[in-house]
């Protein structure tokens, strides 16, 4: 028995219990409710990275070329490739979540440089799977806001590779998409049958637009708080919930 007094498999079997009976809840309340944003079965699903770069493709929304792997000889080949230009990233939210906040740690996306396909260090590749993209030049990031039928997009331009690395280091403004990139866009949220969705695209110098990724329960208010009422989401999510047969997709 552990100091709680229950065993490591106990301690699992309680908390999965716990899980499925609040899922569960959640769920049953898509057959009584007209909207729930959004269903945890489709948030679940649209996390999958693999599958969101496969259905964005689908929909002929460019994506950088792209390999999630644990095998290092299959990295090195990408890499030549790839020509160089690699990045890494994670396949999942990207947070090491410790038991201090102080030692939590985010994993941003990294440039791969020749040192890292030293044998000894590629070989960790092996211990789980891990997403390369082809490193492409930016114009400018845009993170897209889709809540229900309507869609929020602003620019962020960022001297890093993640914007996420220093915020205050980036601006922000209302970005227009085009008219096509917009429908693919919300054909994606469709896809996934979710009704709200935080995306990241990128802009090459030649003006192209590249899906990124989506993260269907991302932070969107933030954004706000840096252009003001010319991105309002939050009267929209508003809207949304108050009036889902007006403004759902």
């Amino acid at each position: 028995m552990t100091e709680e007094g229950y065993t490591p498999g106990q301690k699992i079997f309680i908390e999965e219990e716990a899980d499925r009976a609040f899922l569960g809840i959640l769920e049953s309340f898509s057959q009584e409710q007209p909207l729930v944003v959004s269903q945890t079965h489709a948030v679940r699903r649209a996390e999958l990275k693999a599958l969101q770069l496969v259905v964005a493709q689908r929909l002929e929304l460019r994506v950088p070329r792209t390999l999630l792997t644990n095998d290092s000889a299959a990295v090195r080949t990408f890499y030549d490739e790839c020509e160089g230009r690699v990045i890494l990233k994670a396949v999942s939210r990207g947070i090491i979540d410790e038991q201090s906040d102080e030692l939590n740690k985010a994993l941003y996306t990294t440039k791969i440089e020749p040192e890292h396909l030293a044998e000894e260090r590629l070989q960790q590749v092996r211990l789980t799977g891990h997403v390369f993209q082809e490193y492409i030049p930016k114009a400018l990031e845009v993170r897209v806001v889709a809540i229900g039928k309507r869609v929020f997009t602003a620019e962020i331009h960022s001297p890093h590779l993640d914007f996420r690395e220093r915020y205050g280091d980036n601006t922000y403004k209302v970005h227009h998409l085009p008219a096509a990139v917009e429908q693919q866009v919300l054909a994606l949220v469709k896809e996934f049958e979710l009704q709200f969705s935080s995306m990241d695209l990128l802009v090459s110098p030649d003006g192209e637009y590249l899906f990124i990724d989506l993260n269907p329960n991302g932070q969107y208010y933030w954004i706000q708080q840096h252009i003001g009422e010319d991105f309002p989401v939050k009267e929209s999510m508003a809207d949304l919930l108050a009036f889902p047969e007006d403004f759902r997709l």
